[in-house]
């Protein structure tokens, strides 16, 4: 998921930008990987591609982490900014999806 319509670009023609630099971020957090993204390691990479605090009037408000095979989500959601700045955020919850 992004911020910006991938198909308007093309993954190889992104201009420079917050946005589109963690797209670029993203992509080679997950090229780097030798085998499969582990869910610890994509909540490594969720959370080194979120807006960052210097963008203070922005954030990521929530990460998430889907296991289709299980059928669940785990979420963790943004609470504010502390007095560094930096992101607090809720632990992951998990939810389960039914069929």
């Amino acid at each position: 998921m992004t911020n910006h319509l991938l198909g308007k670009y093309g993954s190889d023609h992104l201009p420079e930008g917050n946005s589109f630099d963690r797209f670029r971020r993203l992509t080679r957090e997950i090229a780097d990987r030798k085998s499969k993204v582990t869910p610890e390691e994509a909540q490594t990479i969720n959370q080194c591609v979120a807006v960052p605090k210097e963008a203070t009037r922005a954030a990521t408000l929530w990460h998430s982490l889907y296991d289709l095979t299980e059928g669940k989500v785990r979420v963790s959601f943004f609470l504010g900014r502390d007095p560094n700045g930096e992101a607090r955020r809720t632990p992951y919850i998990s939810f389960g999806f039914t069929h």
